[in-house]
């Protein structure tokens, strides 16, 4: 009896553990990364912890202008900003909720296009890093100010 509940037991983390590795990652697509993402920065309005979850889902060239933009901006004040601190200065706002995505990938780069009501639509670059997808967010390069 015993070693049958044993049996039984391992069976069950086996499954267990095969339920958690066969899920794909919720990154592992563009879709699945800009969802993360919007979640991160809804939440982030009552958790800011969220924005840290929301920085990294971005994009290596989008990571890296808010880097810079981060260092310049903590020379000014004198004090170090973390970059996903940026996004406390003006949120970004979705002009509608999405509805379909439609991803066309080319080697480790991606378009997504976004479709939402009303014949909304919007285009989101992506990139894949290490089989994750990453949102690579444009407008962001640093602004020609003093």
């Amino acid at each position: 009896m015993r070693s049958s509940a044993r049996s039984a037991v391992l069976a069950l983390a086996a499954l267990l553990w095969c339920a958690s590795a066969c899920t794909p990652k919720v990154d592992a697509t563009c879709e699945g990364a800009l969802r993360e993402w919007l979640s991160a920065m809804d939440a982030s309005e009552n958790d800011l912890r969220r924005l840290k979850e929301a920085f990294v889902l971005l994009g290596p060239e989008t990571r890296a202008a808010m880097e810079k933009r981060a260092t310049k901006k903590s020379a000014r004040l004198g004090r170090r900003i973390q970059a996903y601190e940026l996004f406390t200065e003006g949120r970004l706002e979705r002009s509608f909720e999405p509805i379909r995505f439609q991803e066309n990938r080319t080697g480790p780069t991606a378009t997504l296009r976004v479709f939402g009501p009303q014949k909304k639509e919007a285009v989101v670059r992506c990139v894949y890093e290490d089989g994750r997808a990453r949102i690579e967010l444009d407008g962001l390069e640093d602004p020609k100010t003093p």
